[in-house]
């Protein structure tokens, strides 16, 4: 039953009162009875609506961010394809041991850092040790000063303040 049949019975009720020789009016024993048994039928008719609607949200939205998700995969691999064609030729150029290999090695590590930077992705810098930022493997001896970075072993990057790979360094004594 839709509000406006809910309404038009309890104006019709209201109006003429309870009507014993009506179908639906014989399964209960009074007007309050017959008003109860309408109102909870409209109340759990919404709930089962509101329910269906909120799941198809739910379902829509999931949908909404595979795709989105997706979308981003594949920009990203449309770049990084480029990227392996220009391996590919780099490899090519190894094996006929061409004299270009420095030019390809150049291309490629172009392309490689303008697919970082489109990635929004930043190497951290690596001056100072920073124990919420480095990771320490090894301590040195150099003429540097203490607490200094003496060598990156690997590079380490992140996205705003999300570190995504922690450098690996050799610090100052």
């Amino acid at each position: 039953m839709d509000k406006q049949e809910l309404i038009t019975t309890i104006a019709m009720v209201s109006d003429h009162g309870f009507e014993k020789d009506s179908e639906e009016s014989k399964k209960y024993q009074n007007e309050q009875e017959y008003l109860e048994h309408c109102l909870d039928t409209y109340v759990n008719n919404e709930k089962k609506r509101v329910l269906a609607d909120s799941e198809n949200f739910r379902k829509r939205m999931q949908i909404n961010v595979k795709d989105m998700l997706n979308s981003q995969k594949m920009d990203m691999l449309s770049d990084m394809l480029d990227v392996l064609d220009i391996w590919d030729k780099f490899g090519d150029s190894i094996r006929k041991g061409s004299h270009n290999l420095f030019k390809d090695y150049n291309v490629l590590n172009t392309k490689m850092c303008d697919f970082i930077k489109k990635s929004e992705l930043e190497e951290i810098e690596c001056i100072r040790f920073d124990s919420d930022v480095h990771q320490a493997i090894s301590l040195g001896d150099s003429e540097m000063k203490k607490g200094d970075i003496i060598t990156v072993v690997k590079k380490g990057y992140r996205i705003g303040e999300q570190i995504i790979r922690t450098p690996l360094v050799i610090v100052q004594k």
